[in-house]
């Protein structure tokens, strides 16, 4: 249905404005998603019925699934693939995160993803090379454009971004690994079937690898969920500070209420020697 038309439609592919936000491989935990627009499902359809983009530049091969650069070729794919941010992420899930929130925060995140160009794709070469998880990844330098720092506009957006400035607490980064630059491991999610296979964490390894070959030791991170946070705490990181949900309110309400086990935001760093 419409492959006929969308094969002679590639630019459709790159009509695409997406971004993100966390860490995940389980049910619980992920992000932010979807751009729409009158091409959306223009799109989808691309990204489902026409031939998957093979990206020549393969980082590594576990277990079938190959670990690529994300390019925006992939694009098409991501906003499929991004449908479970919503669902999955505890901020986005409480306040039943609304498509124009969602759109502006995946526009964001490819703003940051391009900061470095150290973001992965994971495909399954036994399934013409589905696309099975994404990581987003940003390169943050002193002194320069702070692509983790960018501001998400809108109304929901905001609300998030203030959990984010409280976490933070003022902590410098910089400051905190004594160097001028770190990698901001952003989002990733894995498609449900694919999940504790180890996706997300080959995933966070490829990029982590790709930074240390270019002179990046520090990493920093927000763990929105417990399962976000139990996987980066198996790839090394440590928390350094956190908010409870329940203690962020406006005008006397609790914001995100209704997150379950997952209680808490995290900011979580990494410096390798």
């Amino acid at each position: 249905f419409y492959s006929s038309y969308i094969k002679n439609c590639s630019s459709i592919k790159n009509c695409s404005s997406i971004s993100c936000f966390i860490l995940s491989d389980f049910p619980s935990s992920t992000c932010m998603f979807s751009y729409v627009n009158i091409f959306r499902p223009l799109r989808i359809m691309a990204a489902l019925h026409s031939k998957p983009f093979l990206n020549s530049s393969s980082l590594k091969i576990v277990d079938g699934i190959s670990y690529q650069i994300m390019t925006k070729y992939d694009y098409a794919e991501v906003d499929v693939l991004s449908e479970v941010f919503v669902r999955d992420e505890p901020m986005a899930a409480s306040i039943g995160m609304t498509n124009s929130g969602s759109e502006v925060l995946l526009r964001n995140m490819k703003r940051c993803a391009e900061h470095g160009n150290m973001s992965i794709v994971a495909r399954d070469r036994a399934a013409n090379n589905k696309m099975v998880g994404f990581h987003f990844t940003s390169l943050n330098v002193k002194d320069g454009e702070n692509a983790e720092l960018l501001p998400y506009e809108g109304r929901e957006n905001e609300r998030m971004n203030k959990v984010v400035t409280l976490c933070r607490g003022g902590i410098d980064l910089y400051d905190y690994f004594g160097e001028d630059r770190f990698m901001g491991l952003q989002t990733s999610t894995v498609a449900p079937e694919y999940r504790g296979h180890g996706v997300l964490k080959n995933m966070v390894h490829a990029a982590m690898e790709m930074a240390r070959s270019r002179g990046v030791r520090c990493f920093a991170a927000n763990a929105s969920g417990e399962a976000s946070f139990r996987a980066l705490v198996r790839i090394g990181l440590k928390t350094v500070s956190e908010i409870f949900y329940k203690d962020f309110k406006i005008d006397g309400e609790v914001v995100f209420a209704n997150t379950g086990k997952n209680d808490r935001y995290r900011l979580m760093v990494l410096k390798m020697e």
